[in-house]
């Protein structure tokens, strides 16, 4: 299994189709057979303007965590191993773009079409440390990641008790959800047939074996149903 990324899953969708035409075609060329099966699949995060420049307003207001010479100091090492300019942790809050977005993958962006959501990211690594790697992890676990951690959960809980007391707020981030969802239905990338993770062992499985997941995915292979949504539903893995 390997994964397939993209910006949105719009492009996931067109890319996923892209594979299993390859994978056909190198079928043809081989004169064996392939299939391509879409374990997992996630939508991109959908954003909201209203919870955004909400959640702007109270970060400016709760402000960056205060970093002590020590772990300023951790932080100007870490970019050193990595190479990079000895800045140490970010001075600034840094704008929000016009049309705001978050990378990455997580269940939060299949929520994002269902209901309006929003997320902020905190500062628990030195400026220019990519995620994913050993530096990041190093400063993930320190009183860097926690007061990262902290000052995020502080905008969050503002922004809740705003959503929770405030009705002319909440009618904004209905009307833009309502706007950037209008046409759109909401349908799971994950296959039917994928009742849980594939990889589990079968001591864990509710769903049949491991080997009868696999027969049921081969004699799906030939199901013009389980092709690529050309609306934009599916991921692979």
């Amino acid at each position: 299994m390997s994964p397939y990324r993209d910006a949105d899953r719009e492009r996931v969708t067109k890319g996923i189709a892209w594979i299993k035409d390859m994978v056909q075609g190198a079928a043809l060329a081989t004169q064996t057979e392939g299939l391509a099966i879409d374990y997992f699949g996630m939508h991109d995060t959908l954003p909201n303007s209203p919870l955004a420049d909400r959640m702007q307003a109270h970060f400016k207001t709760v402000g960056l965590p205060k970093y002590t010479a020590e772990e300023q100091s951790f932080a100007t090492k870490l970019q050193e191993a990595a190479g990079l300019e000895l800045t140490g942790m970010t001075t600034q809050i840094e704008a929000i773009p016009d049309e705001p977005t978050r990378g990455g993958f997580s269940d939060v962006g299949d929520v994002s079409y269902i209901t309006p959501a929003m997320g902020i990211t905190a500062p628990t690594m030195p400026q220019g440390i990519a995620l994913h790697t050993w530096m990041a992890t190093a400063s993930h676990g320190t009183s860097v990641g926690f007061k990262g951690a902290v000052t995020a959960s502080k905008v969050l809980a503002l922004t809740g008790i705003d959503l929770l007391t405030d009705p002319e707020f909440r009618k904004q981030v209905k009307a833009d959800f309502d706007k950037r969802t209008d046409g759109f239905t909401y349908k799971s990338p994950i296959p039917d047939m994928i009742k849980e993770p594939a990889v589990l062992p079968d001591e864990m499985r509710s769903y049949g074996t491991r080997s009868q997941l696999k027969a049921t995915i081969l004699k799906s292979g030939g199901d013009d149903s389980f092709a690529p949504d050309p609306h934009g539903h599916s991921d692979e893995h």
